[in-house]
């Protein structure tokens, strides 16, 4: 199951996912991570993906639409470490090369 812990940091949003990204456990997080990044005090955005056991479709497919969200409102979206299973699944996807992937939560708001 999908879990997720939120933190704020002035304009910036700390998402920490644990456990597995991908379709049948989305749906569980989808709407309050919606809620929050829609906020419009929210411009940036750093997800902790160091907890990720997988991500599928789906959970690329999320991404994707946050990091949108994030450059309509002329934030960044920032990842942070991604297991190795993530890690490999975006490179495949060539999404290594779209977001910024940093080693740590304090390097990700301090590069903001």
């Amino acid at each position: 199951m999908l879990k997720v812990e939120f933190e704020e940091k002035g304009p910036t949003l700390i998402l920490k996912f644990v456990g597995e990204f991908g379709s049948s456990d989305i749906g569980n997080v989808r709407e309050e991570v919606d809620r929050r990044t829609k906020d419009e005090s929210v411009k940036n955005l750093v997800i902790d993906l160091s907890n990720t056991t997988m991500l599928d479709s789906s959970g690329i497919s999320f991404l994707i639409t946050l990091f949108k969200r994030m450059v309509d409102k002329g934030g960044k979206l920032i990842i942070v470490s991604p297991s190795d299973v993530v890690k490999r699944t975006l490179e495949i996807c060539n999404l290594h090369k779209v977001f910024r992937v940093v080693d740590s939560v304090e390097n990700a708001v301090k590069n903001i």
